[in-house]
């Protein structure tokens, strides 16, 4: 299969590479959700105390 599309088998370097951008951006993709999570947490908290004070 090399040959016929003229490739090579990548090297441990090359490996290590391909897994710190991986574990990366599953970092950061995983902040982002726990972020949005806290935030729409917070606006329902929000909402509700507004909509308690506005019925008081």
């Amino acid at each position: 299969m090399n040959r016929l599309f003229h490739t090579a088998p990548i090297d441990g370097s090359a490996w290590e590479q391909v897994l710190t951008a991986a574990v990366t951006v599953y970092v950061i993709v995983e902040e982002e959700t726990w972020l949005r999570l806290q935030w729409k947490r917070r606006m329902r908290a929000a909402a509700s105390t507004r909509k308690s004070a506005h019925n008081d």
